[in-house]
């Protein structure tokens, strides 16, 4: 029997394998959608990625800051731990004088960071100046072995440098040593020191060597070189280096060396000889100590009529006297204020730093200028002119100090510590005028020494304690006719009070009242992005004297 056909069910096209894969692809729009989505996702992943090489770029930068800031307060907390009561501490705050009036103002005053910064604010460029003891060397290279200079005492200044301008056809010529500095523009005007984040924060280690304190063996090997030729120590020649007479820049510039001098092709020429002064940048030892500074300060003669004998330094001569503006002859107080004004460095009160510039100007120049001899020399005070810079691109350095006094229970600030210092201020309301409400927060307690009062402690002849008011002027005497805020002011902080009046069973003198803690902010750019910057503070312990480190 034949079996029956079974009529099977039609595909209907679907058995067909071409028509199935046609059937079960996408669409075009289904591809663009799909194409877009990935797209998406792929800038969305792209976007957390620049994002996080953002953050991470960031604080690379922000890290490299912090440690480079931990560097800068290791050797500041080094250098305050070796300060000296037989030296004096001064500090100078002051604003930067933009627009040269003489007087603050909040726009006026405004230092841009760079060309492209829209955000120019005031800055402060305050300086701070003390006495050391400890070990220290020349920076300059020695001209022999057997004469490089060290000491165990030292000046110790901190403060913006000024550079010159490299188009300034006096950029590149043979380093003076009794150059002031002068030629160098200001801080915001025109030229190398016009933008913040090209100044330079100086460190200045100054050398106190009278002469006579080093030994004059003689060298060997010997120097035959006339310009090099070994001349013994004395007032303006150490160890064979140039050196300052006095750290007292107004002793410096009177001083009558002539004949007294030993002949040297450096630092004698036709007429006056040469004095060697701070300002220019490449000179680092003084020849006096600190007991000499003491005599000058303590004795606080009027500036008009000051006698210094030659036997002070080492070698024979007549006394002399200065003969300047006199102060008031009846106050020892600004008498010793000025002296302590005048160890600065550099006169800030006409606009002047030491000089210090990022590379040597011209040190491949001075190897061949065609005068035999002296390259040592001048090789030395090209490198120099870089060897203090202690923080460059350092747009603003701000020191304050505390007798660490805190504020009373009924205080909105109670139990913060008491700072003293230029009241900080920024335009926060907006009106171009530097009044109250633009003092900057947290700082509004930053006020000058004026508007509080220090109560000192001292020991009577029998035992007893006394207590005093210590007198405002002594430490920080009000600066009048200035406006609303001055553009500087100084904290003053010597050896033996001149106010103190003793009574019965007093002593006869009281030590002069000093700051307990200091704080310095600093504000840093990063090369890489001037338009960044970030700022810094750190608070030091002042060294106690001797008598009350129980010792």
């Amino acid at each position: 029997m034949t079996p029956s056909l079974k009529t099977l069910p039609s595909c209907r096209g679907r058995c067909d394998p071409w028509r199935t894969a046609v059937a079960a692809g996408f669409t075009v729009v289904e591809m663009l959608v799909a194409v877009a989505a990935v797209t998406l996702i792929a800038v969305g992943i792209a976007q957390i990625f620049r994002a996080t090489g953002e953050t991470v770029r960031v604080g690379k930068r922000v890290s490299n800051l912090s440690t480079y800031a931990q560097t800068i307060e290791r050797q500041m907390r080094l250098d305050i731990a070796s300060m000296t009561r037989q030296g004096f501490l001064l500090i100078h705050h002051q604003y930067v004088d933009a627009d040269q009036d003489g007087q603050f103002t909040l726009v006026g005053d405004a230092v841009p960071l760079s060309a492209s910064d829209r955000f120019a604010r005031p800055r402060r460029i305050d300086e701070m100046m003390f006495f050391a003891q400890g070990e220290f060397e020349s920076l300059r290279e020695p001209i022999h072995p057997d004469r490089s200079p060290r000491s165990s005492q030292a000046r110790v200044y901190f403060g913006h440098g000024l550079g010159r301008n490299p188009a300034d056809p006096q950029y590149t010529l043979e380093i003076n040593l009794d150059d002031d500095n002068s030629t160098a523009t200001g801080f915001g005007l025109a030229g190398a020191n016009r933008y913040a984040a090209d100044w330079t924060l100086a460190r200045q280690v100054t050398l106190l060597i009278p002469p006579g304190s080093i030994a004059q063996d003689p060298l060997n090997p010997p120097v035959t070189n006339p310009t090099l030729a070994q001349q013994p120590d004395n007032a303006i020649q150490i160890g064979m280096q140039p050196a300052a007479f006095s750290v007292f820049r107004v002793i410096n510039l009177n001083e009558p060396f002539g004949a007294a001098l030993p002949p040297s092709s450096r630092l004698v020429r036709a007429g006056p000889p040469v004095r060697p002064a701070f300002a220019c940048g490449v000179v680092d030892i003084a020849s006096l100590d600190l007991e000499w500074i003491r005599s000058v300060v303590l004795d606080a003669q009027q500036i008009s009529s000051i006698t210094i004998p030659y036997t002070l330094i080492g070698t024979s001569g007549p006394s002399f006297t200065i003969d300047l503006a006199p102060q008031d002859p009846n106050s020892t107080t600004q008498r010793m204020q000025s002296w302590m004004r005048q160890a600065l460095p550099a006169d800030p009160n006409n606009g002047r730093r030491i000089r210090v510039e990022p590379t040597p100007p011209d040190y491949l120049g001075v190897l061949d200028d065609g005068v035999p001899h002296a390259h040592e020399y001048q090789r030395t005070d090209q490198v120099m002119l870089s060897s203090f810079n202690f923080v460059p691109h350092c747009t603003e350095f701000i020191v304050e100090w505390s007798f660490g006094k805190i504020y009373p229970p009924a205080s909105a600030r109670a139990g913060e510590l008491i700072w003293h210092g230029l009241p900080r201020r920024i335009d926060m309301n907006g009106d171009g005028v530097p009044d109250p409400p633009d003092l900057a927060a947290p700082y509004q307690g930053t006020t000058g020494f004026n508007g509080d009062q220090y109560v000192q402690t001292y020991q009577k002849l029998d035992g007893t304690t006394g207590q005093r008011v210590v007198s405002p002027w002594v430490v920080q005497p009000p600066v009048l006719g200035a406006g609303p805020v001055p553009l500087s002011m100084y904290s003053y902080f010597g050896y033996v009070d001149p106010t103190f009046a003793p009574a019965a069973n007093d002593p006869p003198s009281v030590p002069w009242a000093w700051p307990s803690l200091i704080r310095v902010t600093m504000s840093l750019v990063d090369p890489a992005d001037p338009q960044r910057e970030q700022t810094f503070q750190f608070v030091f312990e002042v060294p106690k004297p001797p008598d009350e480190r129980g010792f």
